[in-house]
């Protein structure tokens, strides 16, 4: 018999509406995924420091910082250990690089369709925890 965790993640994105969307959807397509969701990285990071967390999913034009700095802050913190997902809706791919290069582990692009987005946000969610998490 297979035994199921859930595993926990933090998904930060200045739209409220998407996160509730988003939560829906990820839940939907990996029952396995525990998500909290928060407004700003600020919050983000008080949620980081009260709770442990398989990965992050932030979004990266956010107002009060943008994702590489929110990954930034939260190496300087020692919280950086656990995949960062960037899920924007920003698409030039001197961004990706950048992201990618500061030690965001995956780089996605929202898109026009949320359901096909989300599925594959939830798909690459789940294999970096488990990546990480075999390494």
């Amino acid at each position: 018999m297979e035994i199921k965790v859930e595993m926990k993640v933090l998904f930060v994105d200045d739209e409220s509406d998407l996160l509730e969307l988003g939560e829906i959807f990820l839940k939907k397509e990996e029952p396995d995924l525990d998500i909290d969701t928060t407004i700003s990285p600020t919050k983000g990071i008080e949620k980081i420091e009260e709770k442990e967390y398989d990965a992050i999913v932030s979004d990266y034009d956010m107002p009060s910082m943008n994702g590489i700095e929110f990954y930034e802050e939260l190496e300087e913190r020692g919280c950086s250990n656990i995949p960062f997902i960037v899920f924007t809706g920003c698409g030039e791919e001197k961004l990706k690089d950048k992201c990618l290069n500061v030690g965001a582990d995956h780089f996605m692009r929202k898109g026009s369709n949320p359901k096909a987005k989300f599925s594959k946000l939830a798909n690459n969610v789940k294999r970096e925890i488990e990546e990480y998490k075999n390494s």
